[in-house]
């Protein structure tokens, strides 16, 4: 998703995903079949600093602060 829809936010090493997107969403685009399990995905990527949320505009957007880290968690 940070490759179709990420946009680099200037002056930080951040990646906001510039999409409107549920955990259904996501559950379907990881081919994960309970959308509660993105929940905690996304629970244990914001624990471990690698993702936070922007509510921007009353939307909740997924912001990357480190790429290379969630990368990592992702081979693993």
């Amino acid at each position: 998703m940070s490759i179709k829809f990420g946009k680099e936010i200037p002056g930080t090493d951040k990646i906001l995903i510039d999409f409107l997107v549920t955990n259904e969403d996501i559950a379907g685009f990881c081919s994960i079949a309970n959308y509660t399990s993105v929940s905690r995905m996304l629970r244990t990527l914001k624990s471990h600093d690698v993702i936070e949320f922007n509510n921007a505009h009353g939307r909740r957007r997924i912001v990357i602060k480190n790429m290379q880290k969630l990368n990592d968690l992702i081979a693993y």
